[in-house]
């Protein structure tokens, strides 16, 4: 239940089991386990064994084991992309929940050349660049998020050219160093209606997160989100 000194090396064909005293069959109930972990890979020179399909193995691995994944992104600084979460390169329809993701070097969330993904009901806050930056991404919807205290270049949320059809709806987003919302696109305005602003009075008063310009603001909220109303026929609580 705490983190402690103790750490495991794997090298590449290595297996780990974890093992533990499983409690007596509750009858007629199924049981779930949840194991958090954390760690990292020495990437990208990696040789597959014999016979693996990295693909086909995660599919199996997901599949085996009816996953569920939440995450909780502590400082780390790769490489390259200095960020908490990367979508990268025609990565498709993902949808980011529930996660906390803060204190990373570089943005928050980097979503590079992948469409039609869904960022809803996380935690962005205190990342070096952006909370959330969309590059030649396009139909992103980012919904019900706590996106504040981000550092650099125009932070809160950050629309890079080429991204399209973006929706920016009941989040809170306040106290970023730079805007809440910074659009690159001139051809098209950014639909971020019914958000908060950090004060009553809208973006760009006092005390509230500014916004670009190609930014549609009005109506926005005169108090913070605390619940998500009901969008494409589902409904979604947050935190407050």
């Amino acid at each position: 239940m705490a983190d402690d000194d103790a750490y495991f090396v794997m090298e590449q064909g290595d297996y780990a089991y974890l093992t533990f005293d499983e409690p007596a069959p509750n009858p007629g109930h199924d049981r779930s386990y949840v194991v958090k972990a954390k760690g990292y890979y020495e990437s990208p020179h990696v040789t597959l064994l014999a016979g693996e399909i990295p693909d086909a193995l995660m599919e199996q691995f997901l599949a085996d084991f009816n996953y569920a994944m939440r995450y909780h992104l502590e400082r780390y600084r790769p490489p390259t992309m200095h960020c908490g979460i990367l979508i990268y390169s025609l990565s498709d329809s993902n949808s980011l929940s529930g996660n906390l993701i803060h204190d990373n070097c570089g943005d928050g969330i980097h979503l590079y050349y992948a469409d039609n993904n869904t960022i809803m009901d996380n935690e962005i806050y205190v990342n070096e660049y952006r909370g959330i930056y969309l590059y030649c991404s396009d139909g992103t919807e980012i919904l019900c998020n706590d996106i504040y205290e981000n550092g650099w270049d125009d932070t809160g949320i950050y629309i890079s050219w080429d991204s399209w059809d973006t929706a920016i709806n009941y989040n809170n987003i306040r106290d970023n160093e730079g805007h809440g919302v910074h659009n690159d696109n001139n051809g098209e305005d950014v639909d971020a209606t019914n958000n908060w602003w950090g004060c009553s009075d809208g973006p760009s008063s006092f005390g509230c997160d500014t916004v670009s310009g190609n930014v549609s603001y009005w109506p926005w909220l005169t108090e913070e989100c605390e619940e998500l109303p009901s969008l494409r026929g589902t409904t979604a609580s947050r935190r407050a």
